[in-house]
């Protein structure tokens, strides 16, 4: 048994048994807590000063490469954004030039700010990485715009009255890429699967549907046949300039041979006559009666998107309609 303690008072001058005080051992176990909590911050912080792991010598080793490189990176940066206005600019200026109008395709805002790089790393790769496909796919764009625009000829003023004329707007209406079932050049005969010449493009649309002139010129042949072959009801459109634009396998023809059309009049309607597998217009364009490919020529109410996926589309081998 452990022996009491006594203490003297000197109020009443005697020695009295010393009381268990609760209220010492709370301060003395906090105070006790507090040096331990103190002392493991101090060990702590001494360590992640004087001791670095990989991943902090990684980390550390990247910010500097950062920073090292980050003038450059901006000047890289400022020089594709420079680059691309030029482009934007040359491309409202062609735009405008070849079909009168100004472009209203709408600028895409850039979803970085410079907030979201500063906190975020991966951010900052990412704009790297956008910038670098935007630039490729608008020098891609430019070449190919330029090189199917230089097939027609560079416009100057006084070919201006003459544009009108020639075949640019989609043979039908609402069009869209996807109409194109079947390109130009080497396809693949729908009757015996041998590949032959397809003088011109099919474009799917509903049987009944409208079909446009493509420019404004001056009907030159109107034919209607009940044969299940060949062209069926057709127009020949020309344009003058040696264009000459062929609507085939109509169902309705709504002109009439010598009448004069403008761009984008109703002349027909989609249908299945003649040698086809399936309602679709055959559409194709002819200068000085030697056939072109259409798709240089659909430029009209067609954005980028679409004129670039036609491109695409008129490149592959597919099977005809007719």
């Amino acid at each position: 048994m452990e022996p009491s303690k006594f203490t003297y008072n000197i109020k009443t001058l005697r020695f009295e048994k010393v009381k268990f005080n609760w209220l010492n051992l709370v301060f003395n176990l906090v105070g006790l807590a507090l040096t331990a909590i103190l002392f493991f911050v101090c060990i702590v912080y001494l360590q992640s000063k004087l001791f670095e792991t990989d991943l902090e010598v990684s980390l550390r080793n990247e910010n500097e490469a950062l920073a090292k490189h980050k003038v450059i990176v901006a000047s890289e940066i400022n020089q594709a954004n420079l680059r691309l206005s030029e482009l934007s600019d040359a491309d409202k200026a062609l735009h405008k030039r070849i079909l009168l109008t100004d472009d209203e395709t709408p600028k895409k805002k850039n979803e970085y700010t410079k907030e979201s790089l500063i906190a975020n790393v991966s951010a900052f790769d990412d704009l790297v990485a956008s910038l670098t496909d935007v630039t490729a796919n608008a020098f891609s764009k430019s070449k190919m715009t330029s090189y199917e625009f230089s097939k027609l000829y560079w416009p100057v003023k006084g070919d201006v009255d003459e544009l009108t004329y020639y075949p640019t707007m989609p043979p039908i209406s609402n069009f869209k890429a996807d109409a194109l079932v079947c390109g130009y050049g080497n396809q693949i005969n729908p009757f015996n699967k041998l590949l032959y010449r397809h003088t011109g493009v099919d474009l799917s649309a509903e049987k009944g549907s409208d079909v446009l002139s493509a420019g404004a010129g001056k009907v030159l042949i109107v034919s209607k046949s009940t044969l299940p072959t060949g062209l069926g009801n057709h127009i020949v459109v020309d344009h003058g300039n040696g264009y000459k634009t062929t609507y085939a396998h109509l169902q309705e023809i709504k002109v009439y041979q010598g009448q004069k059309v403008g761009q984008g009049q109703v002349i027909g309607t989609v249908g299945i006559s003649g040698g086809v597998i399936a309602p679709h217009l055959h559409f194709e364009i002819a200068k000085n009666d030697k056939p072109c490919n259409p798709i240089q020529f659909l430029i009209k109410q067609t954005d980028v998107a679409t004129f670039i996926a036609m491109a695409s589309t008129n490149k592959l081998t597919k099977q005809a309609l007719d």
